[in-house]
């Protein structure tokens, strides 16, 4: 992989795994599992990185103090670089959401996301 992947690997996510929705919906259907909805969430995700680093940034001091500089530069570092590279599209990511068919051939999930938006 690239040295960013081997910086991810080693000093981000240890052990994590990522790989393309393709693979993660194949997957799903292999296992008879029907996916009912995906969302890219792809410029959220950005919007929430560059919160973390404002607010990492804002309590630097204790950050500092309870982690480290190293640990506290890396995560920054990660976490700025990561908000760029997910608004320019670069990376992203996705939310599936995926059952098995009820004996009747429906999905005990609503038809609509309108229940997500509902105040």
């Amino acid at each position: 992989g690239s040295e960013v992947g081997k910086v991810i690997e080693e000093y981000i996510f240890p052990g994590g795994e990522l790989m393309h929705v393709s693979v993660v919906m194949e997957a799903m259907a292999n296992q008879k599992l029907e996916c009912s909805d995906v969302e890219n969430l792809r410029q959220h995700y950005a919007k929430t990185l560059w919160r973390w680093v404002e607010r990492l940034e804002a309590k630097q001091e204790e950050a500092r103090k309870i982690a480290g500089e190293k640990i506290f530069r890396t995560w920054q570092i990660y976490m700025a670089g990561s908000a760029y590279a997910f608004e320019r599209g670069w990376v992203s990511i996705y939310q599936l959401l995926a059952g098995r068919p009820l004996a009747d051939g429906s999905l005990a999930y609503p038809l609509t996301r309108e229940f997500v938006y509902r105040s």
